[in-house]
């Protein structure tokens, strides 16, 4: 990855960002900036029931809320016993992409004060990213590796990781270019890095996916 590519304009996150931790090494690799890993879902879905959902704040998890909920829905057949699968997708905006981000990049990263202002509840955070897994993420098949092994499209927006990257880096007093390669490097595996969510979200319509912001 070139210079250029690092210091490209990103989204403004305008969150608030305390103290950090010492940074974890990044990898060597990072994953690619890939619209063909969307087109390549949008590609093996069959089912007629398709649904993607926005978000651009954490907010307590909602997004991830409403696309297991759906998914439930269908596969327990209350909406369509003919046919008990959705297609779903989750686009992530803003500071939302900090959903898709591993529990590394969490703890060195993200404290309190930040955690309380994407969050939109008044408490600390535990450590760690709590919607990653089944234990801490709420309802059954609402955390992040549930809805992945469930085959939803979990898709971080590429401008919004850079914009999110540089609000942490300020405090952290680290150029945004180090920050968004932490941040790229802490992806979860299964997700994909779009080059814009925007975009993601009419190739899903183009593909008959109705479309629910889930927060704003």
């Amino acid at each position: 990855m070139n210079r250029q590519t690092f210091i490209e304009a990103g989204v403004a996150a305008g969150v608030i960002v305390g103290p950090l931790a010492a940074a974890p090494a990044v990898a060597a690799e990072l994953p690619a900036v890939d619209a063909r890993a969307l087109d390549a879902f949008r590609a093996g879905v069959s089912t007629k029931h398709r649904q993607a959902f926005g978000a651009v704040t954490v907010q307590r998890g909602t997004v991830l809320r409403h696309a297991a909920n759906s998914i439930a829905a269908y596969s327990s057949g209350a909406m369509d016993a003919g046919d008990p699968h959705l297609a779903a997708a989750i686009v992530l905006f803003g500071p939302a992409v900090a959903l898709a981000l591993d529990d590394a990049f969490w703890k060195s990263a993200i404290d309190n004060e930040t955690f309380v202002g994407f969050h939109d509840v008044a408490h600390p955070i535990a450590g760690g990213n709590p919607y990653l897994n089944e234990a801490t993420a709420g309802p059954p098949g609402s955390s992040v590796r549930e809805l992945i092994a469930a085959r939803a499209a979990i898709c971080v927006c590429n401008n919004a990781l850079h914009g999110f990257s540089s609000s942490l880096a300020k405090k952290a007093n680290v150029s945004p270019e180090e920050m968004y390669a932490r941040a790229r490097a802490a992806i979860v595996p299964g997700a994909i890095l779009v080059p814009a969510g925007v975009a993601a979200v009419n190739a899903l319509q183009e593909s008959h996916y109705t479309y629910l912001q889930s927060t704003i």
